[in-house]
């Protein structure tokens, strides 16, 4: 059953079985379409029917989706099932470089982190769950950002229940919009 709320959706990704986004909204940046980038695409039982798996390395190349900036309103999310604590980029609008501009949502060492860049240093917030995700289990990870440019207005929640962040880095002066596709995984 498809029960996702329409209003103001950009992209819904299922992921069982296939790359589409499902919002069919005709706009132009949903209308491309999505290619697997470092591998076979691999889709195992998922909570709900299939879901795919990745690797580390592999990622889904969205297209211009969901290109956000500092004063942006948003949320993004998925549902994720960890095997192992050195996890990897869940969603992101970046490379996975050092010194990268833009936005991500990466599981790192167990925690979840979200980074909103323009420069690491001096310009970007970079929050972190103090709690662990547990292992080999389902669970939604769902952040959120006010658009506030401090990292207060942010909050990343574990199905539902929103986690107490450590705050790295607490402020963003420069739009962390960019020219990077939509990633999911890498």
């Amino acid at each position: 059953v498809n029960w996702t709320v329409p209003d103001g959706l950009i992209a819904n990704y299922r992921l069982d079985g296939s790359l589409v986004n499902d919002v069919s909204s005709g706009k132009k940046e949903n209308s491309v379409k999505s290619q697997l980038k470092d591998g076979e695409a691999k889709f195992l039982k998922g909570r709900l029917g299939e879901s795919a798996s990745f690797d580390g390395k592999q990622y889904i190349d969205a297209g211009d989706v969901a290109n956000f900036g500092y004063f942006d309103k948003f949320s993004f999310g998925a549902w994720i099932f960890p095997t192992g604590e050195q996890g990897g980029v869940i969603l992101s609008r970046m490379t996975d470089l050092d010194r990268a501009a833009g936005y991500s949502l990466v599981l790192k060492n167990g925690k979840v982190q979200l980074h909103l860049v323009k420069r690491w240093l001096d310009d970007s917030i970079r929050v972190e769950t103090k709690e662990r995700l547990p292992l080999n289990q389902w669970t939604h990870v769902f952040a959120t950002y006010d658009g506030s440019r401090v990292a207060k207005g942010i909050t990343i929640s574990f199905n539902g229940v929103p986690a107490t962040l450590n705050v790295h880095l607490d402020g963003i002066n420069q739009s962390f919009a960019n020219d990077e596709p939509l990633r999911i995984g890498g």
